[in-house]
């Protein structure tokens, strides 16, 4: 059973990330911004990795939050628009986190996804 706990907490807050000059680099939890938009630009592995790591998070923040709300956050919502906002916020704050950045757009997604549900503004 400890083997078991060792690799899934492994497999889950590590990730390898291949640089451009086939070092490997061993990251701990998430990417940062900075390999966020290194990835984007080179539209390689670590872009692909980046954005599967970013879609889980922000995954896992909405659905905690669509219970508490009991409203649906992410129902009709293109993931390509988190990508551009990650985008975005990541060229303004490159030493931020990728959590950073998905819990800033789980949290504009929600407040747009109240006032569409309450007719409010």
């Amino acid at each position: 059973m400890r083997k078991i706990l060792v690799m899934f907490i492994t497999l889950t807050f590590s990730q390898i990330i291949m640089a451009d000059d086939n070092l490997l680099h061993t990251t701990i939890a998430e990417p940062t911004c900075k390999h966020w938009l290194e990835g984007r630009k080179l539209n390689n592995e670590v872009n692909e990795k980046n954005k599967t790591w970013f879609e889980g998070y922000v995954s896992g923040v909405a659905a905690t939050m669509s219970v508490d709300l009991k409203m649906d956050i992410l129902k009709d919502v293109d993931i390509a628009n988190a990508f551009e906002f990650a985008d975005f916020l990541c060229n303004l704050h490159p030493d931020q986190n990728l959590s950073y950045v998905g819990q800033k757009w789980v949290y504009m997604t929600m407040k747009q996804k109240y006032k569409e549900k309450t007719g409010s503004e």
